[in-house]
C-alpha cells in the first residue's frame, strides 16, 4: 500500500533545472504540501524526493494528519476506539465506597 503510493507521488512529481551549483535538480510533488527535494543529478533529486515522501507520510501517520491520496492510492489510519483500563486494590474500593454521597472539593 505504502510501496504504491509513492510511486505514485513520483509518477505526478514536477522537476526543474534551478540556478544551484551544487545541486541544480530540484523536485516536488503539487498534491503533497512541503514535499520538494533537490539533488546534483535527476536521479539523485528522484531518490531524496521518494525519501522525503516516505517521511512525510509517517510524520502524518504520527501526528493525525490527513494524508493526501495520489490517484487512486490512499494511506489510511486505522481508528481505535481509546480503552482506559484501571486497576484498582480492594482498599482503593473500599475507600471509593465511603466516599459515595459526599460532595466533590
Amino acid at each position: 500500500m505504502i510501496t504504491e503510493y509513492v510511486e505514485e507521488a513520483l509518477r505526478r512529481a514536477h522537476y526543474d533545472l534551478i540556478e544551484n551549483g551544487e545541486a541544480p535538480y530540484y523536485g516536488e510533488v503539487p498534491d503533497l504540501p512541503g514535499v520538494w527535494a533537490h539533488g546534483p543529478t535527476l536521479e539523485a533529486c528522484r531518490k531524496e524526493l521518494k525519501e522525503v515522501i516516505e517521511g512525510w507520510i509517517l510524520l502524518s501517520v504520527r501526528q493525525s494528519l490527513d494524508i493526501t491520496s495520489a490517484g487512486r492510492h490512499r494511506v489510511s489510519r486505522r481508528r481505535r476506539k481509546s480503552s482506559v483500563s484501571c486497576r484498582l486494590r480492594l482498599s482503593d474500593l473500599k475507600r471509593l465506597d465511603n466516599l459515595k454521597g459526599q460532595p466533590c472539593n
